[in-house]
């Protein structure tokens, strides 16, 4: 599933049609457009399927981006776009599984692609969601206070995006690893310093991933891997490349992680 710095690398290419005019919107799939907050297909959204059309000819606005989502404009319609498993959004936009295509004034078109059909685009006013906790991007441990709250593993707490919104499976394991911290480790019982750390750890490892980026705002691969420098995250039985110790393998609220048992306390 696409993590923050893939819906990055997504803003950074829609970025590049501020302020021209959406002069076509093709809805392939009219089951893409979605009520807010909701993720089924079953969740469309017949009235605002036919705002977006309407939105038709207006200025597309820079994008902004928090957590795993994205915040566009269309002249005076604002959309929500949620990429969900396999959404991206490709130039050109004629591929087999894309369900809405925008046109540009400038003549280029881009496509959202989705084969498994849990993205979707939420046509709303609403200029923060409130669903989302602050963007993981946040480096101190004051703003992402959310994490530090309850007994609960700090790996679950990574991923709760009322916590701190844009962190997966992937970049938890490895910000943990950068940290030091054990995924079981219970999340109020972490230290003043404990919690500086993670937070600087998270911003790091996902700036690295964001780094990585093709320049041409090419997505570094559709799984979210790519060619980073995974230390722990599926890698379990593996050496620690920093001790040498075989790393493990727990699972905590259903999900998975790889850590160090020497390195990782």
């Amino acid at each position: 599933m696409p993590e923050l710095p893939e819906v990055e690398a997504t803003r950074r290419l829609l970025a590049r049609w501020t302020g021209q005019r959406v002069v076509g919107i093709d809805v392939v799939e009219p089951t893409t457009v979605r009520r807010p907050g909701a993720t089924s297909p079953g969740a469309f959204d017949a009235v605002g399927l036919e705002r977006l059309r309407r939105a038709e000819g207006g200025v597309w606005a820079a994008p902004v981006r928090h957590g795993k989502r994205i915040a566009a404009r269309i002249g005076g319609t604002g959309l929500w776009i949620h990429l969900g498993m396999t959404g991206r959004f490709v130039p050109g936009g004629a591929g087999r599984f894309t369900r809405l295509r925008l046109s540009f004034s400038g003549g280029d078109t881009v496509g959202f692609e989705d084969a498994r059909r849990f993205g979707h685009v939420a046509v709303t006013e609403a200029a923060v969601d409130r669903d989302l906790g602050p963007d993981a991007l946040a480096t101190d441990d004051v703003t992402l206070s959310g994490l530090w709250r309850g007994r609960r593993p700090i790996h679950a707490a990574l991923l709760d995006q009322r916590a701190s919104a844009g962190v997966g499976n992937l970049h938890a394991a490895e910000a943990l690893h950068r940290a030091g911290l054990a995924p079981a480790r219970i999340a109020d019982s972490l230290s003043a310093v404990e919690r500086l750390d993670l937070a600087r750890a998270v911003h790091a490892q996902l700036q690295g991933a964001i780094d990585a980026i093709d320049p041409a705002g090419i997505l570094w691969v559709a799984d979210g891997e790519g060619d980073l420098d995974l230390l722990v995250y599926d890698r379990e039985g593996e050496p620690c490349r920093r001790c040498g110790a075989a790393l493990e393998r727990v699972v905590l609220g259903g999900r998975s992680a790889c850590f160090c048992p020497h390195c990782q306390r």
